[in-house]
């Protein structure tokens, strides 16, 4: 029993060295597996348990090098003000409390600060 399991991580082993050798395999599409616990008492059983988790292995490894090369997406805010007196003025930042600043400061630099209200802010994340 194991001699059967160290050769099953080894098989795993050199098939993930393989995979990473050539990069994922974007074109194929993975079925789901579903790996079940079972007796050691029938061979053939265990070797079709092995092949099973031999996939799942596999499947996974590919949906962790597909994540690891897909573009991170950066996210963060927009926020406008349409003021009467200032014009509409707009900011984009990692976070709300930064956009906002940013609209603070254009207001300031136009000479419009004592114009600016929070209730007329508007946000939306990107």
């Amino acid at each position: 029993m194991k001699h059967i399991i160290l050769l099953a991580l080894t098989l795993v082993t050199l098939t993930g060295a393989a995979h990473a050798q050539r990069g994922p395999n974007r074109d194929s599409r993975p079925s789901i597996v579903r790996i079940e616990v079972g007796d050691d008492r029938d061979d053939r059983d265990m070797l079709r348990r092995l092949h099973k988790l031999e996939r799942a292995v596999n499947e996974l490894q590919n949906k962790v090098y597909d994540l690891q090369s897909a573009p991170v997406r950066e996210s963060g805010v927009y926020c406008m003000v349409n003021n009467f007196h200032a014009g509409v003025i707009e900011a984009t930042a990692p976070t709300r409390l930064q956009a906002e600043t940013a609209i603070q400061i254009q207001f300031e630099r136009k000479g419009k600060g004592i114009f600016y209200s929070a209730s007329e802010l508007k946000c939306n994340q990107i």
